[in-house]
């Protein structure tokens, strides 16, 4: 079992649903929202180095009352189930607390989880119980009246021979997620765990509501977690010293072996004692039940991959709003392409205006665990990379949508022309952000761009010349999967006779009938194949 932070993957509370009310939320000038207040100020603390041995920010949980709790991730279980169970309750609020250091959230939720008492544990199979009923599409009411009927016929509270009370208890869902939430957190930062709702003013003059977590407090909570921050899942390569650097002749590695950290590094350098934090999101939409979200995922770069693939070293910054959900001034007004881009920057920029003023004022104090002792160092994020699909790529960059013939340019990496796509001889040249950021609209549109304030623009990239066009590349799934590998498949067909398609497709229909059934995990998914494969052949990512 997994608890954790309040990030909600599986969960979303609209601002259109009733859990949010007009006095819960907070009304945000966006032409306001840039002035920096004392409260986003980094204030520096003395680094010396600290007493004790390793496990002084050991989180393990141990064993309470022979229940086994543990915060390692166990097979089956996802690190958002909790999360959801906590925060999908919290009603949104405007939040009003004073500012904290990040060093100093991370050592207070260690300490309260190696004080938590997972008491009564007779709550455990509910939690369970509450997890599956929590998914979208799921009635809020639903888990109150399954565990009325399984207390009733299965686990009685009172013999009905005897009439002697057993004592068990069955949670209401409001009880059992406060339980949680006091495990996961402690009391102290309770509001800062919870979702807030803000009424944001857009450039257009519309207006939203936007849901967002608390960065520095999910930065902590990651920062907290003893299995993620272990030695051996880090990306340094001196588990002994995080300051040593990867060898230079590493053309395929991690995140640290690329020529982009290694700049960074010097970037960012001003005493011994700074390291580059590389910022990684995901940004792409998704449908929960009938609304559609883009939520804002970030983890970080010093996780190894391998590490950066599990749901836990995973959080939810916020969630962008499609602009059906805004308010506009006038039923008819016309809003057009830039001006969307506009809103939907100024949107991101208020979502990540945390990080974005984090990493620009000094970045935060932590001390990193290492196999033999505790290195306090001073981590200065860096936004290394952005993933998302070409059509969200591209609205990060201000890039034209259409990828028609009569576009241009073909890719927001570089300036090559459309036509020019196919020549492999033309030299590209990538963009640079404060070229394309110093541009007239005609030039910017001669380029397949939009003259946008762009949220990235204002974010700390390590000194990269080139920004988010380069740190937003192609993600495989639609570049090789269903991308080369069709093109592949399309190419080899194409040569072919119409007597060779025909017997290829008789073959491959045959191996089909033939193997269908067949237990091999290893052996690829078939049955797109059942008709052959020179025709509306139905390929999907992993077949």
């Amino acid at each position: 079992m997994i608890l954790r932070s309040p990030v909600r993957q599986n969960q979303f509370i609209h601002p259109g649903n009733n859990q949010v009310g007009a006095g819960d939320e907070t009304n945000i000038n966006y032409n306001n929202s840039n002035d920096e207040s004392e409260d986003a100020k980094t204030h520096p603390r003395d680094l010396d180095q600290v007493e004790g041995n390793a496990d002084d920010i050991d989180i393990s949980w141990g064993s309470r009352d022979n229940v086994e709790v543990d915060i390692s991730c166990h097979q089956g279980s996802t690190i958002s189930s909790v999360h959801n169970l906590i925060s999908s309750a919290s009603t949104p609020h405007q939040r009003n607390i004073a500012e904290v250091h990040i060093s100093d959230m991370v050592k207070c939720i260690a300490q309260h989880h190696r004080d938590v008492s997972i008491v009564p544990k007779s709550y455990l199979p509910y939690l369970e119980l509450f997890i599956k009923l929590s998914k979208p599409g799921i009635a809020s009411s639903t888990y109150d009246s399954i565990k009325q009927s399984i207390h009733k016929n299965f686990l009685p509270t009172t013999s009905i021979e005897t009439g002697i009370s057993y004592g068990i208890e069955a949670p209401s869902a409001k009880k059992l997620t406060k339980w949680v939430q006091n495990i996961v957190h402690p009391s102290k930062y309770i509001d800062r765990s919870k979702s807030t709702v803000s009424l944001l003013k857009l450039p257009s003059g519309r207006s939203v509501n936007l849901v967002t977590n608390d960065i520095r407090y999910q930065i902590s909570l990651l920062l907290s977690d003893k299995y993620l921050m272990h030695p051996d899942n880090l990306i340094y390569v001196d588990k002994n010293n995080p300051f040593v650097d990867p060898e230079n002749d590493c053309l395929l590695g991690e995140i640290n072996t690329g020529s982009v950290f290694k700049n960074a590094s010097r970037f960012i350098w001003v005493k011994h004692r700074d390291l580059v934090f590389p910022i990684i999101f995901f940004i792409d939409s998704t449908l929960v039940t009938r609304h559609g979200v883009e939520p804002i995922s970030i983890t970080f770069g010093i996780f190894k991959l391998i590490i950066r693939n599990m749901p836990r070293a995973w959080f939810l910054a916020g969630y962008i709003e499609p602009d059906k959900n805004y308010s506009s001034l006038k039923v008819n007004q016309t809003y057009g392409t830039k001006e969307k881009l506009n809103d939907y920057h100024a949107i991101v920029d208020f979502i990540l205006k945390d990080l974005t003023d984090l990493s620009n004022n000094g970045g935060f104090q932590y001390d990193v665990k290492m196999s033999k002792g505790i290195f306090p160092v001073t981590y200065k994020p860096v936004i290394q990379l952005a993933i998302a699909d070409c059509k969200g790529a591209d609205v990060l960059c201000g890039r034209f949508g259409c990828h028609a013939k009569k576009v241009k340019c073909l890719v927001r990496e570089c300036q090559v022309p459309t036509a020019s796509g196919d020549d492999y001889n033309f030299k590209c040249k990538f963009h640079e952000v404060e070229t394309l950021k110093n541009m007239s609209a005609k030039n910017l549109g001669g380029l397949s761009f939009h003259k946008i304030d762009c949220s990235f623009y204002k974010m700390n990239m390590g000194g990269d010349p080139y920004g988010i066009f380069l740190a937003s590349p192609s993600e495989p799934l639609h570049q090789i999967d269903l991308g080369i590998c069709v093109y592949l498949l399309d190419g080899f067909i194409d040569k072919l006779s119409t007597k060779a398609k025909s017997y290829l497709d008789l073959h491959v229909r045959s191996l089909y009938s033939n193997n269908r059934r067949q237990s091999h995990r290893g052996f690829p998914i078939i049955s797109a194949m059942r008709k052959g494969i020179v025709k509306n052949l139905p390929i999907t990512t992993g077949k």
